[in-house]
Formats: C-alpha cells, structure tokens, sequence
C-alpha cells in the first residue's frame, strides 16, 4: 500500500502503519476517555491522566492487533506461505499473504491462530488483573483490565462467520471438507453477506454497526470474486491467453502528431514500442489524449508510452495478474527464451474469467433441469 510507512520488520515481515491509524489514534483515545470500565476510564477523575491511559489503551489495542496477524502470519509460513507485510489501519490489521493455503485443514489453522492469540493476551491480562488484586481506581489495574476485554472482544468479534474476519474462513475451512473451495467460498459469503445486512439492520441507528456491516459485506463480494478468479485460471497459462497475432511496432522517437495521423490512417489505437533494443512499452490513443494538444508537437512517443513489464509464456494466468497489480499496469509483454511473443490484456484475463464462469452456470443450470 503506498499509503502505508514501514515501521520495523518482525520474522522477516514489513509492518506497515496505514494514514488511516494516524486518523484514528486521537479518536480511539477521545472514545476510551469518554467510556466505563471495562473499557474505558471515565473515572480517572485527573484529566490528563485519563487521556494519557486511554491514548496508552489505544496503543496497546494495535499492538495486541499486530500480534493477532502475527499469529496469523507465523502458523501461514509454517505452511509455506509468504506474507509480504502486515498494514495496521483504522480498522484493525492484514497480513498481506500472497495465496492463502487451499487445504481445509491448513486455512482453518492459520484463521483459527489471530484469535487464539488475542484470547490468550486478553486472559492473560484479566488473569494478571484479578491475580495481582490492583486497586479498583488505579489507572494501571484499569488499564490491563481494559487491554483484556479488548483482545476478549477482538478475539470473540473475528470469529464471526463472515469474511473478511477469521470466523469466514473457517468456516469455508469447514464447508471445504464436503464442496469445492469454489463452491464453499460461495457459501460461506453468501453467510457473510446475511450477516451484514441483519448487522446493518439491527444498527440502522448506529454509524458504527452500519460501517463495519458495509466493511463487511463488500470484503464477502471480494472474496468471492477472488476465488472465482483462481478457480477460473487454475492451470492456465499465459500462452493460452495472451495475443500472439502480429503486433505493428513504432519507434519510442516518432513524434506524437505523427502516431496520431498513424493512428487514424491505419485505425489503429494503440502500438507496440521497440527499437534495436526490443520491445520498449506499447502507447495507445488513451496515453496521447491525457497530453494537452498545444504540448503534442514537442512530445515523442517514449514521454507517453506505457512501459511493458515481462512475463513469460510458461508462467501461470494468475501470476500475470499478480504482476499486473505489482506494477500497476493492465498489460505484460510476453517472451519465450528471450523472444517477444506477443502481449497479455488484463481484460482478455478476466473475460476468459466470466467464460468459465458461465459456462460452469450453464451447467448448473443443464443439471437443475
């Protein structure tokens, strides 16, 4: 996320602290300050030491976040997963695992461990609370009781049977046992998205129930699409999707006013750039319209073209995507052996997506009837 600052690396990870936690430090800290016990310190009768515990409170809530992905994280590399960051943000942290593992039992575990860790640090500290007999009004006895019901409630709240929290992903784990893990996706979103419109239902009055039921319902639809997406691709390769037709070529020196006449005199509305070299980038008319007519005559086609990032023909479909969303493009240049063969379309990918899709639908539909 390019909106995210790396703080420190634990096991080898980068964990990322998100503009949205600056954001919602001070309000978490106000929400503390305003609240009872358990979880909150409105009795701290001294102002500034009231804020002071809440704004440590709220520290210690995303610490206990970062440790519950952490959890996630070390039991997923256990299992030959690579996690590329943890982002804590404004509504908790993720663990940006590449693939999560396909085997039931495996993603069970691995959902199963952030909220095993946040019960664990939550009985730890009413453990500790009730054991050392702090006083009702010491601010450090109210603080670890506090940081308990947190990771208490933290645990209970991700074992809800919805994406995105864990309890969606084990129960997917579960289903998984008897369907496809397509088939099983579906189901448990579609339990997901229940739960959000009964949750949006229920808080109709409350912002914050209406948010998180949003937060919700569309991390159910994504990982539904997800899945389908890796269902789709699964075994296919670059070479059965990419365009290997005979590709016009333009130098990355050729005016722009020049590519525009090339462009409506050969109706065509984009090229592959490449010179001595190799293939450069490809431009399309799309690149040529975002610079303002006056500057056209003084620009070439390298200032516009797109770079194309490589990929071989051998590679799975579904790491083509992955690049494409590494590098922020919607095309790759495919080689062979060093030698270009052609070009892959994000949206040639994601046709052949909704194709599999519904023709798997149209089957459904043969067996119904």
């Amino acid at each position: 996320m390019k909106s995210s600052l790396q703080l420190v690396r634990v096991m080898g990870i980068p964990v990322k602290l998100h503009v949205t936690f600056l954001m919602v430090l001070p309000l978490f800290a106000w929400l503390f300050a305003q609240q009872p016990r358990p979880f909150g310190f409105a009795e701290i009768n001294d102002v500034a030491l009231r804020y002071a515990v809440s704004t440590a409170a709220t520290i210690l809530l995303f610490t206990s976040v970062l440790l519950h992905e952490l959890s996630h994280s070390a039991v997923a590399m256990k299992y030959g997963a690579k996690i590329n960051s943890i982002v804590l943000f404004i509504f908790g942290g993720i663990a940006m695992m590449e693939e999560i593992p396909k085997e039931p039992r495996e993603e069970a575990r691995i959902a199963f461990a952030g909220p095993a860790a946040s019960f664990a640090i939550g009985g730890v500290c009413l453990a500790f609370y009730r054991i050392l007999g702090f006083g009702s009004y010491l601010p450090l006895g109210l603080l670890i009781l506090s940081v308990g019901y947190l990771n208490v409630v933290l645990a209970a709240f991700n074992l809800i049977p919805a994406f995105p929290m864990d309890g969606g992903r084990i129960l997917r784990a579960m289903l998984a046992r008897k369907y496809s893990f397509l088939v099983a996706t579906k189901k448990a979103a579609l339990v997901g998205k229940a739960f959000a419109i009964a949750m949006a239902l229920v808080g109709i009055l409350n912002p914050w129930l209406i948010i998180i039921a949003f937060i919700i319902y569309v991390g159910a639809s994504e990982e539904e699409s997800a899945t389908l997406i890796h269902a789709a691709l699964d075994g296919l390769k670059v070479k059965h999707v990419m365009r290997s037709e005979a590709l016009e070529a333009v130098p990355p020196e050729l005016p722009l006013t020049e590519l525009l006449d090339l462009m409506f005199w050969g109706r065509r509305l984009g090229y592959l750039v490449a010179d001595d070299s190799g293939v450069r980038g490809f431009v399309s008319f799309a690149d040529v319209s975002k610079v303002p007519v006056e500057r056209r005559p003084h620009l070439r086609v390298r200032d516009v073209m797109t770079p194309l990032p490589r990929i071989s023909e051998d590679e799975d479909a579904i790491n083509a995507l992955k690049e494409m969303l590494k590098h922020n493009t919607s095309l790759l240049a495919v080689f062979a052996d060093g030698t270009f063969k052609g070009i892959i379309h994000k949206a040639d990918i994601l046709r052949f997506v909704e194709l599999v899709s519904a023709a798997a639908s149209g089957r459904r539909h043969a067996d119904e009837v």
